[in-house]
């Protein structure tokens, strides 16, 4: 009896895995034809859906905007000063709102210019900075759904930090989230951005389609 529960469960394993990479064929094979930028969107929610864990050094990257509510602008990482300056008054044809977003194992969400190639990170007081090498803690987010569209990044290390920015464009401390009158400061609308320095009309930046299968088997191993 064993046995046969056991061999039930790894079919069921088997058909489940299958079914993931059709979908994600068809996926992609509707951005073939269409150029559908939504694809990341499905391929992350299909992923946290089926708890995928990716192992070890592996890593899936994609390229948004960030608009703030409160300044109406985009999020940006610019040059200047040691480390740069990071501020949500960017316009929408800079190059410096360009964000990638690396996505780990566990959930862990990296932030990192596209231009400056330096990583959106919280300082010991809770503060903005840029960095050009990412802190395992204090640069790792994870993404939270605020209301509708609106998304939030949390401090991975200080869950009560988030990324938010003045009405100006200034950046806000993580923890002054508690004043509910600068709560909606603390939400982004998310504009997904095809990789244009690769010339292909995929928003994933750096793995193709057998990168990422692999990922996804190795991953669902690894549960």
């Amino acid at each position: 009896m064993r046995t046969a529960e056991i061999s039930v469960q790894n079919g069921q394993y088997r058909l489940s895995t299958l079914l993931l990479l059709l979908i994600l064929l068809l996926i992609f094979g509707a951005v073939t034809v269409h150029g559908s930028p939504a694809v990341n969107d499905i391929i992350f929610r299909k992923i946290k859906e089926q708890k995928i864990v990716l192992p070890p050094g592996d890593s899936l990257k994609f390229n948004y905007q960030l608009i703030n509510q409160c300044s109406n602008r985009h999020v940006q990482m610019k040059y200047g000063g040691k480390r740069g300056r990071v501020n949500a008054r960017g316009r929408p044809s800079s190059n410096f709102t360009h964000l990638t977003f690396i996505s780990l194992s566990g959930g862990i969400i990296l932030v990192r210019g596209a231009e400056t190639k330096k990583y959106l990170c919280f300082n010991r007081k809770g503060r903005l900075v840029l960095k050009h090498n990412y802190h395992k803690k204090r640069c790792a987010f994870r993404e939270q759904v605020s209301r509708g569209d609106y998304i939030r990044l949390r401090s991975a290390e200080q869950p009560a930090w988030f990324v938010g920015f003045r009405p100006n464009g200034k950046p806000l401390p993580g923890y002054a989230i508690r004043n509910s009158r600068k709560e909606v400061c603390y939400d982004f609308l998310r504009k997904r951005l095809f990789n244009s320095r690769t010339n292909t009309n995929s928003p994933i930046q750096g793995i193709d389609m057998k990168k990422l299968l692999e990922i996804i088997q190795r991953g669902k191993a690894n549960r």
